[in-house]
């Protein structure tokens, strides 16, 4: 059995499932009706912490308020859409059970919700880059050549606007102003900061061996 994030946060009851599938239902292609059969559904795994369980005609027919069959449509619909998965068991007693696995829909959540954190950060992460494009535009007082925008967007994930004023302003007190130029004060700091970082690491290592001898 695959074990996700939400698995986690349900367990340690961190999240609201029920709500967190009426938000996102339209975005994961459900219709309304589908989408309140999987709460459903996922309601018997949260209850039992199975993802794979028995399912009881009875129980569902008492939380949905529909029969057998209408129940049956909106089942074979989740799992046509790759939500559920559907078997026939054999119980020890000889009878066979219907079951049904939630494990899909689970992933398909935390694979929604993952999307959107990533085109959350690459909107912030253009949304900064445009901004760091203005302010060379205003400090150059022109618009910005196909390579120098080539430059800016090759390390828009390695670098703020406020590492970028600070090497206008440490570059413009030496030399001319250029892209590049600043990039490379950018690369060098960077570069400088790690060794420190090393050398502090080192020295505490050594500290630390001197007081366990």
């Amino acid at each position: 059995m695959v074990i996700t994030l939400i698995d986690e946060l349900i367990k340690y009851q961190a999240i609201d499932l029920n709500k967190l599938v009426l938000k996102i239902y339209p975005k994961l292609g459900l219709l309304p009706q589908e989408g309140v059969m999987l709460l459903h559904l996922l309601s018997f795994y949260q209850q039992n912490n199975q993802k794979n369980f028995p399912l009881s005609h009875l129980a569902l027919k008492n939380k949905t308020g529909m029969d057998k069959k209408e129940n049956g449509i909106l089942i074979k619909a989740l799992e046509d859409k790759g939500f559920l998965e559907s078997s026939v068991e054999e119980l020890k007693t000889g009878k066979l059970q219907e079951c049904i696995n939630v494990g899909n829909a689970i992933i398909k959540i935390e694979q929604l919700l993952i999307k959107e954190k990533v085109d959350d950060e690459e909107k912030q992460v253009q949304q900064s880059l445009k901004e760091i494009v203005l302010l060379f535009e205003n400090e150059l007082s022109r618009t910005l050549s196909p390579v120098e925008l080539s430059l800016l967007d090759e390390n828009k994930r390695k670098y703020t606007k406020a590492d970028y004023e600070k090497a206008i302003f440490e570059v413009s007190k030496k030399q001319s102003l250029t892209i590049k130029k600043c990039i490379n004060y950018l690369n060098t700091s960077s570069f400088m900061n790690s060794d420190i970082d090393k050398a502090d690491e080192e020295s505490i290592k050594g500290f630390l061996a001197k007081l366990n001898k």
